[in-house]
């Protein structure tokens, strides 16, 4: 696949299409004769060349350039590497959390005998909607605002609750 430049824009073609376009936007056709210096300065003629996407952190995006660019007569899509704004990590750390859940035993055995206890001792004073919710959760989803109380009462940070989640994914029985 070739690139084909008429200044301003470029376009993806084969080598047949790239000498049926050029006559084409001059006017002309092949029997005309050859094109002027004039037209032949407007127009050029490469091989793409793909290059690899370059390595990235967890906070940086590598995007592929929207238009190649002449790199030793070659025509080369680049690539542009970035960090990712405060937005997307945002709502990337959403979408992790949106995906984490573990079952009851899990969290539990996970959390260790004196967090569980914690748990526990608070249940005995709790009301008893807050009763049922520790006794029958069977599932637990990172973004539960159960769970969120959990975490509260055990004054755990949100990267701490992650944790526990991930720990929790890696138990089985």
């Amino acid at each position: 696949m070739y690139q084909l430049t008429i200044a301003p824009f470029t376009y993806p073609v084969t080598r047949k299409e790239a000498d049926a376009s050029l006559f084409k936007e001059h006017g002309r056709a092949k029997s005309k004769g050859p094109l002027s210096a004039d037209d032949m300065a407007l127009v050029s003629l490469s091989l793409t060349e793909e290059t690899t996407r370059p390595d990235t952190t967890s906070e940086q995006v590598a995007t592929r350039d929207a238009a190649p660019t002449i790199v030793d007569g070659a025509s080369v899509f680049g690539w542009t590497v970035r960090d990712k704004t405060a937005d997307e990590l945002a709502a990337e750390v959403i979408s992790n959390r949106e995906a984490m859940s573990c079952s009851k035993m899990q969290g539990i055995l996970t959390l260790g005998e004196t967090a569980w206890g914690e748990v526990q001792t608070y249940r005995e004073t709790a009301s008893w909607a807050e009763q049922m919710v520790i006794d029958s959760a069977q599932d637990w989803n990172r973004t539960s605002e159960n769970i969120a109380f959990f975490g509260f009462l055990l004054d755990y940070t949100d990267a701490q609750m992650d944790a526990m989640f991930t720990a929790a994914a890696q138990v089985t029985a």
